[in-house]
């Protein structure tokens, strides 16, 4: 893993190449756009990781299941589109994150590798016996990418007024207790309680016993005492209402 500065956000060169450098580093797995920070990279970050992931013979794999979510949608560059013959590279996504299709598996990926293609072809017939796709998987995909592009920007749309109704909720009622910046990408926003002074042990404990709900703490993603948890926006509006109530509820009772 490399260093991605919270405030500035940019690729830190140095680090990533040394990691490539590595004899036990064959294999670079990116996320795009980033998941946790919902950091959206640039192209020519993109190209860097590119380069440096081919002059250490590492191969870059994209996964780009958080493609669609992405604020303002034009800020996108999939690593699909940089691809040229041969390149040791593949992005892979699906359509459960956009389309809430969990529930049919499935997933593809995007290469100009002949021999992984190759590769995964056969491993799929022979390990896990499954010589073709799903005809409904594939129907449901002709769906999405053909028919669904209203639906897609309605979901945005809907994902941001839920952003912005956190932002303004905690500016009005919170703002003694917490902090929040709309990320870039992803459905997944994370508030800071930094300014309460409180530890990352008290919260957790009292967002579930007091407010009764659950989050995702930020030590699951760095340290044990980061002060922040994940607030997953992609809900009714009247459920995102009835979460912000249980944690002004809850720092509520803490302040006491």
């Amino acid at each position: 893993m490399f260093t991605i500065p919270r405030k500035k956000h940019f690729l830190n060169i140095e680090e990533f190449t040394s990691l490539c450098e590595r004899e036990d580093v064959t294999l670079y797995i990116h996320c795009s756009p980033h998941n946790p920070t919902g950091k959206v990279w640039t192209k020519d970050e993109l190209l860097e990781i590119k380069k440096i992931c081919a002059d250490n013979n590492v191969y870059l794999i994209s996964d780009e299941i958080h493609m669609d979510f992405v604020r303002p949608k034009e800020d996108f560059v999939s690593v699909a589109s940089i691809i040229e013959d041969n390149d040791l590279v593949l992005v892979t996504t699906g359509l459960g994150k956009s389309f809430n299709l969990a529930s049919i598996p499935h997933s593809y990926f995007i290469t100009k590798d002949r021999t992984i293609t190759s590769d995964i072809t056969t491993a799929m017939g022979s390990r896990y016996n499954v010589n073709t796709a799903s005809s409904l998987a594939l129907a449901a995909i002709e769906a999405a990418y053909t028919e669904c592009g209203e639906w897609i920007d309605q979901l945005n749309e809907h994902v941001e007024g839920n952003f912005q109704l956190i932002s303004s909720y905690i500016d009005e009622h919170l703002s003694e207790y917490l902090s929040f910046d709309v990320p870039k990408a992803t459905y997944l926003g994370w508030i800071s309680f930094e300014k309460s002074g409180l530890d990352a042990d008290t919260v957790h404990k009292a967002l579930v016993e007091v407010g009764g709900i659950a989050v995702s703490p930020g030590k699951l993603y760095l340290d044990a005492e980061n002060k922040h948890f994940r607030f997953n926006v992609a809900s009714s509006r009247t459920r995102i209402e009835d979460g912000l109530e249980r944690i002004r509820k809850t720092f509520e009772h803490l302040g006491k």
